[in-house]
């Protein structure tokens, strides 16, 4: 191998290969070489291993790569940033635009500490925290989880600290940490309002001084006994049968879970001034209820019939 010394050009001679570097050790097939024009490469046993092209880009594994820095493999490939002393380590961006981790293949991203995965990326854009398989945006399972307040009562739930008025009060929904958990909502104080327990019941503050079962209203109707009767406004009541004077069927929409309920009449006519209301649940179903309106002992058509169950 012929080698030029020049005061001008410095060292030169030939370019080189992976198997005979222009510039080598005692070790022959381990140095550097020139495979192009404005292109340095490294070799190690007789094999390129890294190269610098003529863009500046830095290719390990890789004889093309595709950015400043590309490293390629076969297998499993890592690149580690690590110290030896407490002081943390970082991966910094410094740009006037936006940074960006990006995974260009069809495939996972993947958080780990501790040398354990801890949150992922998928495919879909589903992130997962806890869990591999994030089944929707976003996915949180394992252990107690707390969002934007810290709370031990609960072991999974979302905080909301207000930005504005009554600015760093935290409103918090969350579900109790127990083997059959409570859906519970809590405002700026801490104090809980409102909770859906384990069976479906809604439970709230509404006056009792503490939180109770709150008892729904399951069906209502203000109709028009008159004539031809006709409903003014209803929830889950389908229609109204005229049974006789002054006697009439309320028909559910959705049935009651049983015949147990509480129905609430009353009833008013014009130029009649004591108009009795009653409710015979001998004939009661789940899917309807009898009413008849009367004036003392005498059964009438009312202008006005409100009727109301609860259960």
């Amino acid at each position: 191998m012929a080698i030029t010394i020049n005061g001008t050009t410095g060292i030169s001679g030939v370019d080189g290969s992976a198997g005979t570097p222009a510039v080598q050790g005692t070790d022959s097939n381990t140095g550097v070489f020139f495979p192009a024009a404005d292109t340095i490469a490294f070799a190690e046993g007789g094999a390129e291993v890294m190269r610098i092209d003529s863009s500046g880009n830095v290719g390990i594994g890789t004889t093309s790569p595709i950015s400043k820095l590309e490293v390629k493999a076969a297998g499993f490939v890592a690149a580690s940033i690590s110290s030896d002393s407490t002081s943390e380590t970082q991966l910094r961006f410094y740009t006037n635009t936006a940074a960006r981790i990006s995974q260009q293949a069809n495939q996972a991203l993947i958080f780990d500490t501790n040398a354990t995965e801890r949150m992922r990326i998928d495919s879909s854009g589903n992130v997962g925290i806890g869990t591999s398989s994030p089944q929707g945006k976003f996915n949180v399972g394992g252990g107690r989880s707390v969002f934007g307040a810290n709370s031990e009562t609960y072991s999974i739930g979302v905080g909301y600290t207000q930005a504005r008025v009554n600015s760093g009060q935290t409103y918090y929904i969350g579900a109790t940490d127990s083997a059959t958990p409570d859906l519970v909502f809590s405002n700026a104080a801490g104090t809980e309002r409102m909770r859906l327990d384990t069976s479906g019941n809604l439970l709230f503050n509404s006056g009792y001084g503490s939180v109770a079962t709150a008892y729904g209203c399951r069906a209502w109707v203000n109709f028009n006994g008159t004539g031809t009767v006709a409903i003014r406004a209803s929830g889950n009541v389908s229609s109204i049968t005229d049974v006789g004077t002054g006697q009439y069927t309320v028909n559910f929409t959705t049935a009651m879970p049983d015949v147990n309920y509480s129905a609430q009449v009353n009833a008013r006519v014009a130029g009649v001034i004591t108009t009795g209301v009653a409710a015979y649940d001998v004939t009661n179903t789940t899917s309807a209820l009898f009413v008849v309106t009367y004036s003392t002992t005498t059964a009438v058509d009312c202008t006005y019939v409100n009727v109301a169950i609860f259960r």
